[in-house]
């Protein structure tokens, strides 16, 4: 496809904006203000299920936000009938009133399928950063279905990591894998004010499925001395995590505030359970935990292949326990900090934006 001379402006469906930066939000706000000199401007479509506004207002530089109403089941037939019409219109709308016209249209979730065809897109990005058919729960067949459909008409794939890669056709995919603010993470950041006194092992996120709270209760319950510092959006019934003195479940922070947690807690945790799905994911915050410089203690398998060296990778409860224990007389150790900062500084999200402009340049 003969890209033309000004550069192309994007439409991007993601997740909620601004909420918890996802891998696409990283990459877009580096993908506009770095854009050629004729400018680049993108319209964020936030899936749907986020808070309900149909403002498409400024987000950041050129970047403009629409949450759009849609017909709920979007996998169901009679819903994607009804959501590629509705979908398609306040889109376009948003569309006209930020002057976008011709988009690159950056799909990173198979949902948005159904906008294709409908906003004179010059082409189709489709971002995955998750094996679809190793979800959790529900039906995952009308999905998958979707991703392929939206996979054999997209122009061009971003993969995260080898293992999604392989999943796709090779002459049309790239890897991208994610990255790390290296100045947000590794700049030193005043402590934060609720982070409790003493051995503090922290962890941010969701506590989805793929994070082994079994294992958090077992070592929160071995380590009284301990606070399990969570920080994260709050499960409507948390298995086994409230009733715990030394538990604390403390709810959302803003993520520019995370520093001041990962780098003054004893041990940032990442207990991943060892699933079909972190098979094939790298998640975000293990590169965050280790610029931030504390010590990490984490499971998964291979979702830690080649950060073996600069943590402490553990299998079952027993050695998650003792590796927490042997971080509280390793705290301050620079070698550690420099060795593990060295280990991610070369994946920063501006570098990784920088091989995602040089594709969509060629579209």
């Amino acid at each position: 496809m003969t890209a033309d001379p000004v550069t192309a402006d994007l439409v991007i469906f993601g997740k909620e904006w601004g909420v918890r930066p996802s891998g696409t939000e990283q990459l877009v706000r580096r993908l506009v203000p770095q854009s050629r000199p004729q400018g680049r401007r993108a319209l964020w479509v936030n899936a749907a299920g986020a808070r309900a506004s149909l403002d498409a207002g400024p987000a950041a530089g050129g970047i403009r936000v629409l949450t759009p109403r849609a017909v709920p089941m979007l996998c169901h037939p009679l819903s994607r009938r009804a959501n590629r019409h509705l979908l398609g219109r306040q889109v376009q709308g948003a569309m006209a009133e930020a002057g976008i016209a011709r988009p690159i249209l950056w799909a990173s979730w198979p949902t948005a399928v159904d906008a294709l065809g409908r906003l004179g897109e010059r082409a189709v990005v489709y971002q995955c950063d998750d094996d679809i058919s190793a979800l959790e729960g529900g039906d995952r067949g009308p999905l998958r279905a979707m991703e392929d459909e939206l996979v054999e008409r997209a122009d061009l794939v971003l993969a995260s990591s080898p293992a999604l890669a392989a999943r796709f056709p090779r002459y049309k995919t790239i890897l991208v894998p994610h990255g790390v603010d290296m100045g947000l993470f590794a700049a030193p950041a005043p402590r934060a004010p609720d982070l409790p006194d003493g051995f503090v092992a922290g962890f941010y996120g969701g506590l989805t499925p793929w994070i082994d709270t079994d294992l958090i209760v077992a070592a929160a319950e071995a380590l009284p001395h301990w606070t399990f510092f969570l920080i994260g959006p709050i499960p409507d019934h948390p298995p086994a995590l409230s009733g715990l003195p030394n538990l604390v479940l403390a709810g959302p922070r803003p993520h520019e505030s995370l520093p001041g947690y990962s780098q003054h807690w004893t041990a940032s945790i990442l207990p991943l359970r060892d699933t079909p799905r972190m098979h094939a994911c790298t998640p975000l915050k293990l590169r965050e935990y280790l610029a931030a410089g504390t010590p990490v203690v984490a499971t998964g398998g291979p979702a830690l292949e080649g950060y073996r060296e600069v943590l402490a990778a553990v299998s079952g409860p027993d050695w998650f326990i003792r590796a927490l224990a042997v971080t509280a007389g390793n705290t301050n150790s620079p070698d550690r900090v420099r060795r593990q900062r060295a280990r991610v500084a070369g994946d920063s999200w501006d570098e990784a934006a920088r091989l995602v402009a040089d594709a969509l340049d060629r579209l």
